[in-house]
């Protein structure tokens, strides 16, 4: 974890005088404290900078600033940044920065953002920042021509010419250049007239007309001005358009009989048509185009050619205002095929006055449907599909085949023998599912029953139980076990993959899942077990083995031992953590004795010290392990939580900064202490030999003195002729 203080930000600023006038640098100098796991950094880092106009939002101001293999001493380093002078424009700003080790792994984005503080906007004091400068930093009246670019700007015109002169160009500075500018001269010495123009002459006044007879058909523009109306209409006919060229279109005269383009009115339908009388087609054209042709076969729409046998039939069946519509595009060997759409001309099971478009044949016989849409009167229907059906109000049956939507407001669409019996259930595709519960549902798959209330059912024979009464013959929810109550397995979700066999629920709102390949969960969040306290997982068994939350406690079930395995793959030993693997720790269950009352045992719990598990072996002396442990302070405590424990023995920042053993100074692994006490123990032991070797040494030495003496008082008794 690194974190991280700045210290400050400040502006780099030339102290003295110069010998030449320079600008301000718009660098800044950013200064800051870099801790890394608590303790202050002492390594090289790279960094990121970035600005912002919100301390959390994304709007970035300028490019991105890095610094790479930055020194960072005692946790404090000093970057410049250069973000430019237009940056720092008078708006809040905030800094954010990303760090990460010299060349190793991502950036992390420390938070929050820095504010950048008034200091860096003291480059104010000498330079205009970009776009800092606005109409209301300009005194009025201030400006002068050198402070303007003279490219861009105008000088006042202050130069002038004389009467006789005009202006030729304009200066920057605003002078003018002068010049004279000469008139034309000369006279008319004759008009001629033109062809089609009369008049003319060679001096004093002259005229100019159009000759009588000068403006013929080739001067005029037939578009506004008629030309020569040349055309007559025979006797009975009248006028009905002149054209621009002067002929006329003929009409016969009306006799009040005619058909008006404003409508008519007193019609006798019986003797007043319009059509024709013999055996021709009535055709109706648009832009010269034949849009529409009326025989007495029937009427054919669209298309420049008519083919007798593609053809659209208008044919009434006495029930006002509905009609049947009859498409018949091919007739092959005398037998027609097509498509029919009636309204009110069949049934719907029972139900007339429906509305139809069927595909049919006559080839099996007249009128065989094959396919069909259809809507009723009372709000069920079926779209296309084979032997599909809807039988319940507001239901409906879309595609498939022998597919049936039997509950009210239920839906069948698609696949093949798939039932929606329940109401308001759903049956969508896959092969011959049932959906029989109320508001259950089938997806895809095969043999499903969504059996109880808002149940679900997915994949391959997915069961959820049924209601009692429940189960019709031959589908999906027959020999579905009874739940025992009247709405099934209510509220549950099956999940069942291509395995062969049934995969039933067991109970309501359940979510069961059959999966042979395994369960793989990819989530960013905490799975949740809800807040109830029991075994929440069974791993396997009849809950011999499973993890559970009691009040206050969290276990991990077992039946025999616990194991904590590296590396490996699974075999079914006991604490065999398989090839390649290394057995870290096991608390296991030892028999120790048998009694009237049952089987007793003992627990042990073992740390792995195989010498395979370890790494980075180096000799210590016992003797300085024992010194450290008799100068170690210890005390009589007990832990805050549980006050009426109480405890004998040193805190974890002793021990710590005693032996720097363990990731840090909160805790006393269980393993280092052993291993401490142990070396102490070697260290005493040690002490105490090598005290004993010194002790048996000085009694050797004493015996050999005493020796010495005894002898020495041998031969002094010996002189005197005295003996012992």
């Amino acid at each position: 974890m690194i974190r991280f203080r700045p210290i400050a930000l400040a502006v780099l600023l030339a102290i003295g005088a110069p010998a030449t006038a320079q600008s301000v640098s718009s660098a800044i100098t950013y200064q800051g404290e870099l801790r890394a796991s608590g303790q202050p950094a002492n390594a090289a880092y790279d960094f990121q900078f970035r600005l912002y106009n919100s301390p959390s939002g994304t709007t970035q101001l300028g490019a991105q600033v890095s610094a790479n293999a930055v020194t960072v001493s005692n946790g404090l380093f000093s970057v410049p940044l250069d973000f430019g002078p237009a940056q720092f424009a008078g708006d809040a700003q905030w800094l954010e920065i990303s760090v990460r080790p010299t060349g190793s792994g991502a950036f992390e984005t420390l938070s929050p953002r820095t504010a950048v503080t008034a200091t860096p906007y003291a480059l104010g004091a000498v330079a205009a920042l970009a776009n800092s400068v606005t109409t209301t930093s300009v005194v009025d009246g201030t400006l002068q021509f050198s402070d303007v670019n003279a490219a861009q700007f105008q000088a006042r015109v202050s130069g002038t010419c004389s009467g006789s002169q005009g202006i030729q160009s304009i200066a920057a500075n605003g002078t003018v250049v002068c010049g004279t500018f000469g008139g034309g001269g000369g006279s008319i010495t004759g008009v001629v007239a033109g062809t089609g123009l009369a008049g003319g002459g060679t001096s004093g006044s002259v005229t100019l007309g159009i000759a009588a007879g000068g403006v013929g058909s080739a001067q005029v523009n037939p578009a506004q001005v008629q030309l020569r109306v040349a055309g007559t209409c025979p006797a009975g006919q009248f006028m009905r358009q002149v054209l621009q060229t002067g002929n006329v279109e003929c009409s016969s005269d009306s006799t009040g009989s005619d058909w008006s383009l404003a409508g008519n009115a007193g019609i006798n339908p019986l003797a007043q048509f319009i059509g024709t009388t013999d055996n021709q087609p009535l055709v109706v054209r648009a832009n010269g185009l034949e849009s529409a042709r009326f025989t007495p076969d029937g009427v054919r729409i669209g298309g420049d050619t008519w083919d007798p046998a593609a053809e659209l039939t208008v044919r009434s069946n006495g029930l006002a205002p509905f009609a049947n519509i009859l498409l018949e595009p091919t007739v092959v060997s005398g037998t027609r095929s097509g498509i029919l759409l009636s309204a009110g001309g069949g049934t719907i099971d029972g139900n007339d006055r429906g509305f139809f478009i069927d595909q049919y044949s006559n080839a099996g016989g007249a009128g065989s449907q094959l396919r069909r849409l259809a809507l009723d009167g009372v709000g069920r229907g079926r779209f296309a599909g084979t032997d599909v059906q809807a039988t319940a109000a507001n239901a409906v049956a879309i595609g498939g085949v022998d597919g049936r939507a039997s509950g009210g407001g239920a839906v069948m669409a698609g696949g093949r023998g798939s039932v929606a019996s329940g109401q308001e259930a759903a049956a969508l595709a896959g092969l011959n599912n049932t959906a029989s519960g109320f508001r259950s549902a089938t997806l895809g798959g095969a043999g499903n029953c969504a059996g109880g209330d808002n149940s679900l059912a997915l994949g391959t024979l997915a069961k959820v139980r049924v209601g009692t009464g429940v189960g019709e013959p031959g589908l999906a929810c027959d020999g579905v076990p009874s739940s025992g109550t009247l709405v099934g397995d209510n509220g549950t979700f099956v999940w069942a993959d291509s395995q062969v066999g049934n995969f039933v629920s067991s109970g309501p709102n359940q979510f069961n899942i059959r999966a042979a390949g395994g369960v793989n969960l990819h989530t960013s969040t905490n799975l949740t077990f809800g807040s109830q306290t029991r075994q929440m997982i069974n791993l396997w068994g009849p809950r011999d083995y499973g993890i559970g939350v009691q009040s206050d406690t969290q276990y991990f079930r077992s039946n025999a031992n616990f194991g904590w395995f590296q590396a490996g793959s699974h075999v079914d030993g006991a604490l065999n953590p398989g090839t390649g693997g290394a057995l870290l720790m096991s608390l296991t269950t030892t028999p120790i004795s048998t009694n009237p009352f049952g089987f007793a045992r003992a627990q042990s719990f073992v740390n792995v010290s195989d010498r395979a598990a370890k790494d980075g072996f180096s000799a210590i002396d016992p003797l300085d392990v024992l010194g450290k442990v008799v100068a170690m302070p210890m005390s009589r405590w007990f832990y805050r939580n549980a006050p009426d424990q109480w405890h004998i023995g040193p805190v974890a920042q002793d021990f710590f900064a005693a032996f720097k053993l363990g990731g840090d100074d909160k805790t006393i692994s269980t393993v280092d202490a052993d291993g401490v006490a142990l070396a102490a123990i070697q260290g005493l032991n040690a002490k105490l030999e090598a005290e004993r070797d010194a002790l048996a040494a000085e009694v050797v030495q004493l015996q050999q003195d005493n020796e010495a003496l005894r002898s020495r008082m041998d031969a002094i008794e010996a002189r005197l002729g005295g003996g012992r």
